[in-house]
């Protein structure tokens, strides 16, 4: 099997990026709904009552509410942090991956969150 050369950034993407770091990037607000967590549900097959609004799920929800899954606040962060980095003439970026990800509390409906990065 032929072994892949690593991906590397175009010089001029590297120093704009370089340029970036210690600088801290915030981005839109974006509204979480239910048609929205609804059709993340179906999408991932995640049917747990506390990501449903049905009878009773506030009395059994931890929270005390419906709340999103954790993934679909992840999978929000290509939108949330549109614009943050200058695209150049580059048409697409490759998600190097995280470090370290905890979901240390549940995101209830209808709440505004946005990314903010360093």
């Amino acid at each position: 099997m032929q072994s892949r050369k690593p991906l590397r950034a175009p010089t001029s993407m590297r120093a704009t990026l370089m340029a970036l770091v210690g600088t801290t990037h915030t981005g839109l607000w974006h509204m979480v709904r239910d048609p929205d967590v609804a059709d993340f549900v179906r999408a991932t097959h995640n049917h747990q009552f506390i990501h449903l609004k049905t009878k009773g799920v506030v009395e059994r929800a931890p929270y005390g509410h419906v709340i999103a899954p954790a993934y679909m606040t992840l999978s929000l962060i290509p939108f949330l942090t549109r614009g943050q980095i200058p695209r150049g003439g580059n048409i697409a970026f490759l998600n190097y991956g995280f470090n370290k990800i905890r979901f240390t509390e549940g995101l209830p409906l209808n709440t505004k969150i946005r990314a903010q990065s360093t």
